[in-house]
């Protein structure tokens, strides 16, 4: 018997690719059944994530490709974005990628 069998679900088919569902279902040892179902993605709609997990998540996503300083800035415009009359401050940190810790 296989250890891992990948199998397809015409629920799951249904809703992808607007989310992108999943079960795990592990036969243990002593034969119990364990089974784990996710329907709608982290950080969607139906699943947000708090402000510090997108804090984090950005955080986690901008390091190494732009300065700390510049993703900091970047991240308080977007932050305000719904309350700005413009984007100019969310594109003015752009102006400089490398940013001012480069110097």
């Amino acid at each position: 018997m296989a250890r891992i069998e990948v199998v397809g679900d015409p629920r799951m088919m249904a809703i992808y690719p607007d989310q992108l569902p999943a079960r795990l279902t592990v036969t243990t040892i002593s034969g119990h059944t364990l089974v784990e179902e996710v329907l709608a993605n982290r950080g969607g709609p139906d699943r947000p994530l708090s402000a510090t997990e997108l804090a984090a998540k950005y955080t986690d996503n901008t390091a190494g490709l732009v300065a700390d300083d510049v993703a900091s800035r970047i991240y308080d415009a977007l932050s305000g974005l719904a309350a700005a009359p413009s984007v100019t401050g969310l594109l003015a940190p752009l102006l400089d990628p490398i940013g001012s810790s480069h110097d």
